[in-house]
């Protein structure tokens, strides 16, 4: 498993990225069933942060497209790695929000169990990135600094 490097806020991380299984519909699927049916690999997404000679760790799951599934892409280059990466970020920066907020920013009614799960993986999104070390405020700045790199 190759690991990218890249510098985000003054801290140097590694991501690697390693197929797990290919998987029916998303985990936050709306009960629905419009995602049933719909293969996705399912990818488990490490990320190393070196503080003061120390690495700490976080994995998270990430759901590659169907028309990736459909060509049988098991592995992630390094662009689709960042990617998913900058997914995650994005995720934390949701679920440092409250919940009415993050319901009022993305449409969701507050009484859905739904949104409530979503919120949840959220905020679990937003503690593993403090736990990596980065501050809330840093958030954006690494979003900033990912889109200036062209991980969009």
């Amino acid at each position: 498993m190759a690991k990218e490097k890249i510098e985000l806020c003054g801290k140097k991380l590694e991501i690697a990225a390693a197929y797990i299984d290919t998987v029916d519909g998303f985990p936050n699927d709306d009960g629905e069933g419009k995602w049933r049916g719909m293969l996705h690999n399912k990818f488990r997404v490490t990320v190393w942060c070196d503080i003061d000679g120390e690495k700490l760790r976080r994995s998270f799951a990430f759901y590659g497209s169907a028309a990736d599934q459909e060509k049988h892409k098991t592995e992630l280059n390094r662009e689709d790695t960042l990617l998913a990466f900058r997914c995650f970020v994005d995720d934390a920066l949701s679920g440092s929000m409250e919940f009415e907020e993050f319901c009022h920013e993305y449409g969701y009614d507050e009484d859905s169990r739904r949104a409530e799960k979503i919120h949840r993986a959220c905020k679990q999104s937003y503690n593993k990135m403090l736990d990596l070390g980065f501050f809330e405020s840093e958030l954006y700045d690494v979003l900033n600094e990912l889109s200036e790199k062209g991980i969009e």
